[in-house]
Formats: C-alpha cells, sequence, structure tokens
C-alpha cells in the first residue's frame, strides 16, 4: 500500500529476523526515522509498597500510553532491631520475586533478586555496572538499604528488538513485587525491615506517521527459573524451544559471600553439536574480564552471551544469537562440585503474531 511501512523480508536468516536495524529492500535505516518521530518520555508511575512481614504486593497497573522501552524499580527500605544471622544472599534477597506481565498472564520479565544482581544486571550494558552505587551485594545488617532495578524491555537502546506498545485500550501491562519474608532475610535476632519501590518508565511517543513505527513482532523475555542440587555431578539444564536466545546465564553457588560449585560447563545444541566447552573455570573469568573490563566474576557465575559476541554495530544486525525453533534441542550441561542452587536466567525474544 502506498505509503505504508514496507515489509521487511524474514529470508535473509536470523540476524534479519531478530534486528532488522535496516530495510533489507530498501536500505532505509528505519530506528532513524522512528527516533526522529518519536519523543522519549520518563514518567513515574506509582509507589509499591512492602506488606507487613513480607510477601506480594498488589499490582501495579502501567498507563496506555507510549511504545514502553525500559521501567526503573527504585528499590528502598530499612531493616530495623538486631541481626544475629541472615540470609547468605544478602541485601539481593530482599526481592523474591520480580514480574512485569503482559496481558494478565505473559510474563515478559520473571526474575528474582538473586538472579537480577548475580547473573543478568551486568549484561544489561555491557562493560560497566548500571547500578554500581546501591547495597545489593551487602550482607545484612540493621541499615538502609538500595536494591534498585533497571528493566531493559527494549533490548538495546540503539535499535528496535523488544520495543513494547501500551497505547491500545486492550493492553494491560503490570508490574508484580514479590517481598522476601523478614524471618527468611534475617533468621536470627528478629530484625524486621520496610521498603518502597517508586516505578517510572522510559516510553516513546507513538509516531504519528505510521511508516515510522517500530517493528514490535518480539518481546523481550528475561525469565529465571531455579532448582536444588543434591550433590556433585554433570546437571543438564534443557533450555525451553521457541524463543532467540540472546544469553544464558546460570549460577551455582551465587551468594553474598559465594564460591564457585561447577568446575566444568558446556552448551550442546541437536545432542552432540558442542558449541561451548569450558574444561574449568579460568576460561570463564577470562570471557568475563573480555566483556565487562575491570569487573570480576562472582563467584558462581557461568554463561553463554552469544548477543555480546555479535559484533553489533558493525554488521548492522545481530549475529551469534540462537533461534531455539529451529533446532532439535539444545542445553547446557554443568558439573557441580557439591549440592547447590542451579539457578538459570533466559535471556530471549519472543516472535508474537502481529494483527
Amino acid at each position: 500500500m502506498a505509503g505504508s511501512r514496507p515489509e521487511r523480508s524474514r529470508e535473509h536468516g536470523l540476524a534479519a529476523r531478530a534486528w532488522p536495524i535496516l530495510n533489507l529492500e530498501t536500505g532505509e535505516n528505519q530506528m532513524s526515522k522512528f527516533f526522529g518521530n518519536s519523543t522519549l518520555k520518563r514518567l513515574y508511575v506509582g509507589t509499591i509498597t512492602k506488606p507487613t512481614g513480607g510477601g506480594v504486593s498488589a499490582p501495579l497497573p502501567l498507563p496506555r500510553t507510549g511504545i514502553l522501552a525500559k521501567i526503573w524499580l527504585i528499590i528502598t527500605g530499612t531493616v530495623t532491631g538486631t541481626v544475629t544471622t541472615a540470609d547468605a544472599g544478602g541485601f539481593a534477597k530482599v526481592i523474591n520475586r520480580c514480574r512485569v506481565v503482559a496481558q494478565g498472564g505473559q510474563d515478559m520479565i520473571n526474575i528474582s533478586g538473586m538472579g537480577y544482581h548475580y547473573l543478568y544486571r551486568r549484561m544489561i550494558d555491557i562493560g560497566r555496572d548500571i547500578l554500581a552505587s546501591q547495597s545489593a551485594y551487602a550482607a545484612v545488617t540493621a541499615t538502609t538499604f538500595n536494591v534498585s532495578m533497571q528493566l531493559p524491555i527494549q533490548v538495546n537502546p540503539n535499535d528496535e528488538a523488544g520495543l513494547f506498545n501500551l497505547q491500545t485500550e486492550d493492553t494491560l501491562v503490570q508490574v508484580n513485587l514479590d517481598w522476601f519474608p523478614d524471618a527468611s532475610l534475617v533468621t536470627a535476632g528478629g530484625a524486621t525491615y520496610t521498603a518502597t519501590a517508586k516505578v517510572y518508565i522510559d516510553v516513546y511517543t507513538v509516531p504519528t506517521d505510521p511508516a515510522a513505527m517500530p517493528d514490535l513482532s518480539l518481546v523481550h523475555q528475561v525469565l529465571e527459573d531455579s532448582r536444588s542440587e543434591a550433590a556433585a555431578g554433570v546437571a543438564t539444564y534443557e533450555w525451553p524451544r521457541g524463543s532467540i536466545y540472546l544469553r544464558m546465564l546460570h549460577g551455582a553457588g551465587i551468594a553474598q559471600s559465594g564460591s564457585d560449585a561447577w568446575s566444568a560447563f558446556q552448551v550442546v545444541r541437536n545432542e552432540s553439536d558442542v558449541i561451548l566447552d569450558y574444561p574449568d573455570t579460568s576460561i570463564m573469568d577470562q570471557v568475563y574480564g573480555n566483556h565487562h573490563g575491570t569487573l570480576t566474576r562472582f563467584p558462581g557465575v557461568a554463561y553463554w552471551a552469544g548477543l555480546d559476541e555479535s559484533g553489533f554495530g558493525s554488521f548492522g544486525a545481530a549475529g551469534n544469537v540462537i533461534d531455539s525453533s529451529k533446532l532439535t534441542n539444545i542445553k547446557t550441561r554443568v558439573t557441580l562440585t557439591g549440592a547447590t542452587t542451579l539457578y538459570a536466567v533466559r535471556d530471549t525474544l519472543l516472535p508474537v503474531a502481529q494483527g
């Protein structure tokens, strides 16, 4: 149709599908057109208050305005009373679960404070810690704390993948926080804590020119699960199929004073194709330094991060991400040194049908 946005080709491989910065038929930079016709706004939405004793707060709905790029949670609180012993996770444990839920059930974000701060947080902007001046990595004491979060809905501020349109009458996106129980955060001594989360959103205005609308066909999902492993040995984690994987982040031994509870790490697709093979932890330290500069790997962290190996900005599209829908299976094999909790944070893009 004349004046409508040109349809992007889906026949040029995964990179074109996941990061269509350049229209492959016209050579047009679609993001330049979008940014040139839109304004970024940062808006205060409301405050979520921790219930007495912990647990789930009432969900906070986001306003139906603009195209969502990021959610900011400014999470602060105070521990009062006597702290004799506390959870080994430190203040990162305050958020038991953070969820951003669309349409009443589809998780865009579903992650714990441990998974966020120890595994995901430093991946948001490679090479630096976006939240360096706060207390998530500190041991729990009777003091004030700050365990804020930034939740990227748009994968990268330079391109459109993950942007989510809030400005439709049938859209419902909510922020849900589950707070760690007082009696679990402070296990002896009787101290309690109070906390709030101020919620802000980054949204782009909807362009008046329909041809300048971004591609909204990919939903960014950051999803965590964890399980207890009873003994040393090889733990296999099967990646759920269907999404485009940007990163797979594991933790085994993460804590406020953590230690590696793994000794070898592999990623294997289609049963026998090994695409990552770390026979010990030393190569993981080097890879972490390559991605994060002067930041030191937290003990217990092991990961595959195809997005961060992609040369993004040079190719005009992201390579080295994995479309799991094209595979028979894909899994990580983590050799554990003893009983531990195995965390998995999946950073993915989910293709969605467009009406």
